[in-house]
């Protein structure tokens, strides 16, 4: 019975080795995955990092790409602006070359003026943009500019109106190459050295 019963504690004591050794792989393992909960956690934290950056970056780019178009419509607005300006048709030019067709046109009013010596800066700053007009000689013969301006799409033209004045009701300049009516008091004026 001794003999039964040393091998019945010899048996307890493999199974309770055993059984140590099971908790010990079992606890190896428990902890291994506390450690791999630990590194998954960290790596989640870094993942969640990393989007808030992209987040970020995303956010950037799209207010750059706002930036990028709005900078680019106002390119082409103005490239748009200064294309038309360079398309822009000279009615003037146009006009001139129809003066065959409108028999009250004058031509260019700053050729049918004539200024004092030394007045010429101060005339053409009172002129501003109407020294480039043409001068026609009636309301009518404007009528008729601005028609075949219209009809031929030959763009503008600033008009100056000449009267009839004391010059024989012809309409056409004087002898003296001063244009009747309006633009004798600026020529007047420039005699007299005034302006």
């Amino acid at each position: 019975e001794i003999g039964r019963l040393a091998e019945a504690r010899d048996a307890a004591r493999r199974r309770a080795a055993d059984a140590q050794e099971e908790y010990e792989q079992l606890k190896a393992e428990v902890d291994g995955l506390d450690a791999d909960d630990e590194e998954t956690e960290g790596r989640h934290d870094a993942a969640r990092r990393e989007l808030t950056e992209a987040e970020a970056a995303l956010t950037a780019a799209r207010e750059a790409l706002t930036t990028a178009e709005r900078r680019r419509a106002a390119t082409a607005a103005r490239h748009d602006a200064l294309a038309l300006g360079l398309r822009r048709k000279d009615g003037t030019g146009a006009l001139l070359a129809a003066a065959d067709h409108l028999g009250g046109l004058l031509g260019p009013a700053a050729e049918l003026l004539t200024v004092t010596p030394g007045f010429e800066i101060p005339v053409a700053a009172a002129l501003g943009a109407a020294a480039d007009a043409v001068a026609v000689t009636d309301p009518a013969t404007a009528a008729d500019a601005i028609r075949l301006l219209r009809k031929q799409d030959a763009g503008r033209a600033a008009m100056v109106l000449g009267g009839s004045g004391s010059g024989g009701g012809s309409g056409s300049p004087s002898g003296t190459g001063r244009v009747p009516g309006p633009a004798r008091p600026v020529e007047a004026q420039a005699t007299a050295g005034g302006v």
